[in-house]
């Protein structure tokens, strides 16, 4: 008899732990900061594997990062003008040629 109330009283702390950590999880999910998306205009100077270095109309040089998920219309190639949609942490959320 003494086990089993050991074990309840170990089990109910346990799952109100679990619905406290849960509850937290939730919290932070809901006020977290909407992404913020700006778009780059510029040229495409070199493709370094998956970044993509942009010069845009001040001359200055942004890296883009370009993922799988990054929509293309087509192959992008140095030299074009292109325009990017880009999130806050420097990820492509898609790239197009400039027009």
């Amino acid at each position: 008899m003494k086990q089993l109330l050991h074990v309840l009283i170990v089990m109910s702390l346990t799952v109100g732990g679990m619905t406290r950590i849960v509850s937290n999880d939730l919290v932070l999910a809901q006020t977290a900061p909407p992404l913020q998306i700006h778009t780059l205009k510029g040229q495409l100077f070199a493709i370094q594997g998956e970044v993509y270095l942009l010069r845009d109309a001040t001359g200055r040089f942004v890296r883009v990062r370009v993922e799988k998920e990054t929509k293309k219309v087509r192959p992008l190639v140095a030299g074009e003008k292109i325009e990017a949609q880009v999130s806050q942490d420097g990820r492509a959320l898609s790239l197009r040629p400039a027009q």
